[in-house]
């Protein structure tokens, strides 16, 4: 059953309306003939006092204090100049011996550019001296002299195939030797 008042769904056996409190007439609804609606003018609102809610609160989250980043400024240094020391003792010698040990290898072969055939084995015994006193130079600060020592090495070969040429010459005969000299 509805409220005439406000027009609130009621229970058919409620005595008061659920919605707005009016007494409820328990009187069977009679068929009447259709009534014309006659105009009337609009009633004032009733304003009603609004009925207070709970209130959702939203948790509050502390935010973060944003702080700007602290940004230093790189140190730049200088960069370190390595120092290198090429006062090598006997740095002269030992370029020098290299190079009459390589010569002296190439001098081997004399005959066949028409050059003193003794021109070899002095360049290899002058070579050998000369990079072994850079070497032992070098030595003396704790260093060591590649060139000499491939001056070195160099030396010795050529002085090693001499000495087996001058052994071949005395074992194989006196006639090869009276040919080269």
């Amino acid at each position: 059953m509805f409220c005439r008042n406000c027009g609130a769904n009621n229970a058919d056996n409620a005595a008061f309306c659920v919605s707005c409190g009016t007494p409820m007439a328990n009187e069977q609804p009679v068929a009447q003939e259709p009534v014309q609606p006659v105009y009337q003018e609009p009633a004032q609102p009733v304003y009603q006092q609004p009925v207070q809610q709970p209130v959702y609160q939203q948790p509050v989250y502390q935010q973060p204090v944003y702080q700007q980043p602290v940004y230093q400024q790189p140190v730049y240094q200088a960069p370190v100049q390595p120092v290198y020391n090429d006062s090598l003792p006997g740095k002269a010698l030992g370029i020098i011996g290299m190079i009459l040990g390589i010569l002296s290898f190439f001098f081997i072969f004399a005959t066949l550019m028409d050059l003193p055939i003794l021109l070899s084995p002095l360049c290899a015994i002058t070579g050998l001296v000369l990079s072994a006193i850079a070497k032992s130079k070098a030595n003396h600060v704790g260093k060591t002299n590649g060139m000499g020592i491939v001056g070195m090495i160099f030396s010795i070969i050529v002085l090693a195939i001499w000495v087996l040429a001058v052994f071949i010459v005395i074992v194989g005969g006196a006639s090869l030797f009276r040919y080269y000299f």
